[in-house]
This record gives C-alpha cells, structure tokens and sequence, in this order.
C-alpha cells in the first residue's frame, strides 16, 4: 500500500499500473491468503479504488476461429478460460 501511495503521489497512472500489474498476486491473497494478508489485500484495494484513477490506454481487438464443434465463448476480459469448453 506504502508503494502505491508513493507513486500515486507523483503519477496517478504509474500507481495504477502497479496494482494493474499485480491483480494476480492480489487475487491470489484473496484466495488462499491469511486473515491479515486479505485484511491488507483489501485495503490497497479499496486505496486504489478511492484514490487512483483508471485510464484505459488500449481496447484490444479480439478475433477466435474455432472447431465448430467446440462449445465455448470468450468471456470478455482477455483471459481464456478453456475448463469452460467442451465438445459436442
């Protein structure tokens, strides 16, 4: 929280790639952190969200081609979640 903080200080963006960048680290805390870890995982996350503004920098174009029998979607976000497919 004390890095973001910093940062935020001197460039809003800056800090909010930083915690962009580690979402994954955070989630993960959420997960299978301890008490206290979640306790802080949440509070830099409530930081961030009162504090550091989100600037989208890009709009990724997203094309699939797939075997027509594949049952699966995209869900949007830009991670793939092919545990969601199956076959006909």
């Amino acid at each position: 929280v004390l890095v973001v903080e910093e940062l935020a200080k001197h460039c809003a963006v800056t800090a909010r790639i930083a915690v962009e960048t580690n979402m994954g680290a955070i989630g993960a805390i959420m997960a299978y952190g301890t008490a206290e870890q979640k306790r802080l995982a949440f509070e830099l996350q409530q930081f961030v969200n009162e504090n550091v503004p989100y600037i989208p920098l890009y709009q990724a174009n997203q094309i699939f081609g797939v075997n027509s029998d594949l049952i699966w979607e995209p869900d949007g976000d830009e991670r793939y979640y092919f545990h969601k497919a199956s076959w006909k």
